[in-house]
């Protein structure tokens, strides 16, 4: 635009979003929605009576990316990213100290980073230095009762700085070595450090998540294994310690929580990814994740020993797996349609839904191992721009959970038709 290899571009938003959950009703409802009982007072969400909240936000993104090529195969880049949220809310059912966001809430976060990017050896070796600037900013109110209901505003403001290296190998045209390490912050999103006014509830003093990450992969393939198939593999392992990760924490019966630090974590990590195909229209799937997270904070902020130090983290995972089929008809009916079908299963075994070393070793709460298994067909015209599809997820009608023992849909039914105008 100004320079012979100087690129660069920018991008501007601003929404102004309102949602509306709705708890007017006197009657109590099961998962199938059949009535079981009734609230004299109204209402489900547990705020004493009936509710018609009401949440407004309003928030503004701003995002500029630059690069510049520099002799001998180096690239200088440059990016900026700025987020908002302002949150307000009413309800014209609940008293006014008990409404979220009756006074206004914010968040707001700053991202800065500055790179060198260069490739040698004929494009084998790709190498990206990199630091990065972290701000974060908000005004969130809390509630507290000494002689009457009171707002008080916290302000936080948090300033971090990251930066790493990334690089990558290609030894062969069919075996490819990654590494990378960096210090890294996440900012709190909007419902982490606002919550949802409904079940999640506000933390005004939640902070950003810092860690140092390092990763290390391979990649193979692809390989020909006939004429007309091929298959290949990608494996990564990793290496994560974290300050004040972020974690959801119910705090109640009912499910609500709020988003809260866990002071340290660390442990490690390995993922698997295999693919499969032949003829161009087969193709299998197989990844798999082994996660061996653990809280690793030995005294805690009283001076204490901490009882779930080396506890495996929980309300998370630690082993995934994921296996899909898929198969495509071309010129089916009609010359230059093509029928797309897949089958996908997903698998995550149990795990605790609180720290495994608190409460009774013989009952503790459990996430079950679930395996589910999802269907579809789809059919594209001879134009491309009318597709038609039919899936189906859960199929098997599996009972399934979230990650803190709330029930999840069963089976489910879609029809998708997507036609392109231009």
């Amino acid at each position: 635009l100004f320079a012979k290899g100087f690129d660069i571009s920018a991008f501007a938003g601003y929404s102004d979003t309102r949602s509306v959950a709705i708890d007017t009703t006197n009657n109590r409802y099961d998962w199938r929605g059949q009535i079981i009982g009734t609230n004299p007072s109204g209402g489900e969400f547990g705020r004493n009576g009936r509710s018609l909240f009401t949440q407004m936000d309003k928030s503004v993104i701003y995002r500029i990316n630059t690069t510049y090529q520099l002799p001998s195969d180096f690239k200088l880049g440059f990016n900026y990213l700025y987020s908002s949220t302002r949150r307000t809310g009413e309800d014209p059912f609940t008293p006014v100290y008990r409404i979220p966001y009756i006074e206004p809430q914010r968040i707001g976060s700053h991202f800065a980073g500055l790179s060198l990017e260069m490739v040698k050896l004929d494009g084998k070796l790709n190498a990206n230095a990199f630091v990065k600037y972290y701000g974060y900013n908000s005004s969130i109110n809390d509630l507290v009762f000494t002689t009457d209901w009171e707002v008080l505003e916290e302000n936080n403001n948090v300033a971090n700085w990251g930066g790493g290296f990334a690089a990558s190998y290609k030894l062969s045209s069919k075996l490819l070595l990654k590494t990378s390490t960096e210090q890294a912050t996440r900012m709190p999103s909007p419902t982490e450090a606002l919550g949802d006014g409904v079940t999640i509830l506000n933390n005004p003093f939640i902070q950003p998540e810092q860690s140092f990450n390092a990763n290390l992969g391979v990649t193979l393939g692809r390989y020909q294994l006939g004429l007309h198939d091929d298959i290949k593999i990608s494996l990564n392992t990793f290496y994560r310690n974290v300050e004040d990760q972020i974690l959801f924490t119910v705090v109640d019966g009912q499910g609500n929580g709020e988003f809260r630090n866990i002071n340290k974590v660390k442990g490690l990590g390995a993922e698997i990814d295999i693919v499969y195909t032949l003829d161009q229209k087969f193709k299998f799937n197989l990844n798999g994740t082994y996660l061996d997270l653990r809280n690793n904070l030995k005294i805690d902020e009283n001076g204490r020993d901490n009882i779930v130090y080396q506890d495996r983290l929980r309300n998370t995972p630690y082993v995934m797996a994921n296996a899909g089929l898929e198969y495509i008809i071309r010129d089916f009916i009609q010359k230059e349609s093509k029928v797309f079908t897949y089958l996908q299963s997903s698998y995550v075994h149990e795990f605790f839904l609180r720290w495994p070393s608190l409460g009774n070793q013989d009952n503790k709460d459990i996430i079950p191992t679930q395996l589910i298994f999802d269907a579809g067909v789809g059919y594209t015209f001879p134009s491309q721009k009318l597709v038609v599809a039919l899936d189906i997820s859960n199929m098997l009608n599996e009972q399934v959970y979230d990650n803190f023992l709330l029930q999840k849909p069963g089976r489910a039914i879609f029809l998708k038709i997507n036609y392109q105008i231009m």
